[in-house]
C-alpha cells in the first residue's frame, strides 16, 4: 500500500506536534522533527568549529551536511553523515546552538530541501507552520490544527505548572497573541494555511480524539491499489458498453458519511454505483455469493459484507452500524433482493439508529446489457436529494416506523425514474 506525505499546520498550542507524533506511531511513519534536524546542524558546526555568523563558511557546511531519520518502535533515530547522534544533540550545548542556527536563511532554505528529500518515499509526517505551503505542497493530506486562545493558553498553563513554573494564565494568553501575529506576518515561512487542507478546531478534542479524527479521515479517503484498479476497470466498461449516464452527480457529497439507498435490478448495481463513488464504499450481499471462492475473493475486494436473508442477521446489522458511526458509507438495497419491490424495513431502523442521512440513488437498465451495446438503451444512474434522518417525522424506534421510513425512501427513489425518461 502507497505510503502518504502528511502535513499538519496550526499556531502554538493547538495540539498539532502532540498529534503528529502519535500519529505516526500509529501508522508507524516517520516523524520529521525538524528541531532535531536544526539540533544535528548545529551539532555539525560545532564539530567543524563553524561561527555562525560566517555565513560562507556556514553555506560551504551545508553542502556536506546529510541528515537521515529512521523509524524505530523506542522513537526516531537521527543520523548525521551516517552516524546515529540521537542522543548527542539533545544535550545543553547543541539545544543552545540550534535556536540560533534555525533563524539563519540559508539553514532553514537547506533543512527544507533534506525535508523534502526524506518525505520523497513516503511514509512521512510533519507539523510547522508552512509544511502545507511550502514544504510538502503537493502532500497527499494537508491539516490545519486551530483552537481559541483561550484554550492555547490554559494547556500551556497546565503545561507549565506540571513543569514547576509560575505564569499567569494572561502572561500565556498575550504571548500566544503576540506570536501569532507574528508567525503569520514574518518573511521566511510564515503560518497560513493551504487552500487545499482540512481545518481542525481542537478546542474541545483530546489528543485522542485528534488523532482518531485524522486516522478516519485517512482512512475515508485512501483507496486500495485493488479496489482502485477494479473501479478503474468498472468505468471504462460503463462508458464503451453501457454508454453510461449520470444524473446529478454534483449531489454525491465529498464526505461520503451517510446511507446508500438505491433500487435493485441487477447483479452489476454494487460496483456499477461504487464506480461513481469519490471514496470506497461497503456494500451488503447476499451470502450465498460467497459460496464461489473465486467471486467471494472478487467482491471481498469491492468490499462486500455478507448477510443471511430471510431473517435479522444481526452480526451484518452491527457490523453495517460500525461502519456508519465511523462515517464509512455502505451502500442498502432497499428491496433487499432484485425480485422484490417492497421496501424492507432494515433501512430506517440502521437510519435511526445511527442518524446517518440517506442518499436515494435510482438505477435504470443495468439489466439490459445487449439492449445499451446495440445503442437502443443506456445505463442511467440518479441521484437523489439527500434526506436528512434528523428531520424526519418518524423518531421513534420500533418496526413500524423504520418499515415507513424505507417506504418513504424508496418511494424517493422511484421518482427519479423521471429523470431517466430518454435512457
Amino acid at each position: 500500500m502507497k505510503k502518504y506525505v502528511i502535513a499538519i499546520d496550526g499556531p502554538a498550542a493547538s495540539g498539532k506536534s502532540t498529534t503528529a507524533k502519535l500519529l505516526a506511531e500509529k501508522l508507524r511513519y516517520i516523524y520529521i522533527d525538524t528541531g532535531a534536524m536544526y539540533r544535528a546542524c548545529a551539532l555539525f558546526a560545532e564539530e567543524n568549529r563553524v561561527s555562525l555568523e560566517d555565513i560562507p563558511s556556514l553555506a560551504e557546511l551545508l553542502e556536506r551536511i546529510e541528515i537521515r531519520i529512521e523509524y524505530s518502535d523506542a522513537g526516531n533515530r537521527i543520523f548525521l553523515n551516517g552516524k546515529d547522534v540521537t542522543a548527542r544533540i539533545r544535550e545543553a550545548d547543541i539545544t543552545k546552538l540550534s535556536s540560533e542556527i534555525a533563524v539563519i536563511g540559508i539553514v532553514r532554505k537547506k533543512m527544507v530541501e533534506l525535508q523534502r528529500k526524506i518525505g520523497r518515499e513516503g511514509g512521512v509526517i510533519m507539523d510547522g507552520r508552512d509544511i502545507g505551503t511550502v514544504v510538502f505542497p503537493d502532500a497527499d493530506f494537508k491539516f490545519f490544527m486551530i483552537a481559541s486562545v483561550g484554550i492555547r493558553a490554559r494547556r500551556r498553563w497546565l503545561e507549565a505548572r506540571d513543569k514547576g513554573e509560575r505564569l499567569s494564565l494572561e502572561e500565556i494568553e498575550d504571548e500566544l497573541i503576540w506570536r501569532d501575529r507574528n508567525d503569520s506576518t514574518r518573511e521566511i515561512a510564515p503560518l497560513r494555511k493551504a487552500s487545499d487542507a482540512v481545518e481542525i478546531d481542537t478546542s474541545s478534542m483530546t489528543i485522542a480524539e485528534q488523532v482518531d479524527f485524522i486516522m478516519n479521515y485517512i482512512g475515508k479517503r485512501k483507496m486500495r491499489s485493488s479496489y482502485r484498479l477494479l473501479i478503474f476497470l468498472l468505468k471504462i466498461t460503463m462508458r464503451l458498453f453501457y454508454r453510461y449516464r449520470l444524473i446529478h452527480g454534483e449531489r454525491i457529497p465529498q464526505q461520503l458519511d451517510l446511507i446508500l439507498a438505491a433500487n435493485h435490478i441487477s447483479a452489476y448495481d454494487p460496483p456499477m454505483i461504487g464506480a461513481i463513488m469519490p471514496e470506497e464504499i461497503y456494500i451488503l450481499a447476499k451470502i450465498e455469493l460467497f459460496r464461489n471462492p473465486l467471486f467471494a475473493r472478487f467482491i471481498s475486494y469491492l468490499n462486500a459484507i455478507p448477510v443471511k436473508r430471510g431473517r435479522v442477521d444481526r452480526k451484518a446489522l452491527e457490523r453495517v452500524m460500525n461502519l456508519l458511526r465511523h462515517d464509512k458509507p455502505v451502500l442498502i438495497f432497499i428491496e433487499g433482493t432484485r425480485k422484490s419491490s417492497q421496501a424492507k424495513a432494515g433501512v430506517g431502523k440502521i437510519a435511526l439508529e445511527t442518524g446517518k442521512d440517506i442518499l436515494p440513488i435510482y438505477v435504470k437498465n443495468s439489466n439490459r446489457f445487449w439492449d445499451c451495446l446495440l445503442g437502443k438503451k443506456r445505463l442511467c444512474i440518479v441521484i437523489g436529494e439527500r434526506i436528512k434522518t434528523s428531520s424526519l417525522p418518524l423518531q421513534a424506534s420500533n418496526k413500524e416506523n423504520y418499515r415507513l421510513i424505507a417506504e418513504y425512501v424508496l418511494n424517493k427513489i422511484y421518482e427519479l425514474d423521471n429523470e431517466c425518461q430518454d435512457s
